[in-house]
C-alpha cells in the first residue's frame, strides 16, 4: 500500500511575499561514503552553478543563500513527518532554486549503482521531496545506469521517442550503451561507437510548488557531462534557460578527448544536438509517478 503524503501545496513550506529576485542553489555533497565528514564546501557542480547563475545575474537576480543536502545516515524515514526538516522561509515567488545536478531519484533502487559505486546519497530533507515530483513528471526512471523518459517527455519528437530507455556506460564518461523506443521497441547499441553521445537535461517551472520559487534545473547524467552541458548552456545557448519547460539535448565529445583539460575552453569542442522541446505551459503531471517512492524506496526495493 504506497504511502499517503500531502499533496505538494500542503507540505509544511513557508514562504516569504514576493520580493527581489534571488537565486539560490540546490547541491549535493561529493562522495558515497556517509561515513566521511561532509562539509559545505565539499558539494558537486559548482561550476555548472556558477555557469547558470552567471546568466540570471544577467537578468536581475542576485546571490541567495544556497541550500546543502547531506547524505542521510540510517534507514530512510518511512514517512514525511520523519523527513530532516528543511527552513525554506527565504523562498517565495521572488527567488529561483537552481539544481545543478542529476536527481538521484532512483540511485539506490537500482543495484547496478551499487557495484559501480557512482551513487549521489539522497538527503530525504522535506525539500528534496518537495521538489522530486517535477522531475518525476518526464523521469520514470533516473540513474547514473539509466534514463527512461515518461510518455509524454518521449513523446516531444521522433529522436525523443527513440530515446525514451537509455542504459549509459559507468566508465569514460556516461555515453550511451543502448537506447530504446518504448513503442516500437526499436533499439540501437553504441558498443562500437568511438564517440558516444550523452543525453542532457534543462527543465524550468515558474512555480516549484504552488506560490513558491521558480526552478530551474540543468544537469548531464555524469559530472563530466553536467560541467560541458551548463557552460554551453551559458555560452551558446543562454536563451533556452527559463524559456521552455523542458529540453533534452545530446551532447557528442571531440574525436580526441582530454580526461584531464587544463581549460574548459576544452567544453567548446563537443558537439550538441538540441533533441526536443516543451514550451512553458505545457502540462506533464498526468506522467508524475505516485508518492510512495519518495521516502523510502530502499525499504520497500531492496529490503
Amino acid at each position: 500500500m504506497g504511502l499517503k503524503l500531502k499533496p505538494p501545496s500542503t507540505r509544511s513550506v513557508k514562504t516569504t511575499p514576493a520580493g527581489p529576485k534571488s537565486c539560490h542553489g540546490f547541491l549535493y555533497a561529493i562522495g558515497e561514503h556517509i561515513e566521511r565528514d561532509f562539509q559545505p564546501f565539499r558539494m558537486r557542480d559548482l561550476g555548472a552553478l556558477a555557469d547558470l547563475q552567471s546568466v540570471l545575474f544577467d537578468r536581475g537576480y542576485r546571490p541567495g543563500a544556497n541550500f546543502l543536502n547531506y547524505p542521510y545516515v540510517g534507514i530512510p524515514p518511512a514517512k514525511f513527518e520523519d523527513l530532516v526538516q528543511v527552513n525554506v522561509s527565504e523562498l517565495g515567488r521572488g527567488s529561483m532554486l537552481v539544481w545543478p545536478t542529476r536527481p538521484p531519484m532512483h540511485d539506490r533502487i537500482n543495484p547496478a549503482m551499487r557495484e559501480y559505486k557512482k551513487e549521489i546519497l539522497r538527503s530525504y530533507t522535506t525539500l528534496e521531496v518537495q521538489l522530486f515530483p517535477v522531475f518525476s513528471e518526464h523521469f520514470h526512471e533516473c540513474s547514473r545506469v539509466a534514463i527512461r523518459l515518461g510518455p509524454r517527455t518521449a513523446d516531444l519528437s521522433t529522436a525523443t521517442a527513440d530515446r525514451s530507455v537509455m542504459d549509459l556506460y559507468q566508465h569514460g564518461g556516461a555515453g550511451y550503451k543502448t537506447i530504446l523506443n518504448a513503442r516500437t521497441r526499436a533499439s540501437r547499441s553504441f558498443e562500437s561507437v568511438q564517440r558516444r553521445p550523452s543525453p542532457a537535461f534543462l527543465i524550468y517551472r515558474e512555480e516549484a510548488w504552488p506560490d513558491g520559487p521558480s526552478l530551474l534545473a540543468s544537469f548531464g547524467v555524469g559530472g563530466r557531462e553536467t560541467a560541458v552541458w551548463n557552460y554551453l548552456l551559458a555560452k551558446r545557448y543562454r536563451e533556452l534557460i527559463g524559456k521552455y519547460a523542458f529540453v533534452m539535448a545530446e551532447l557528442t565529445p571531440p574525436e580526441v578527448e582530454e580526461r584531464q583539460p587544463f581549460s574548459t575552453a576544452y567544453y567548446d569542442k563537443f558537439e550538441v544536438a538540441i533533441l526536443g522541446t516543451a514550451p512553458i505551459g505545457t502540462d506533464f503531471s498526468g506522467d508524475r509517478l505516485a508518492d510512495d517512492w519518495l521516502v523510502a524506496p530502499t525499504m520497500r526495493e531492496m529490503g
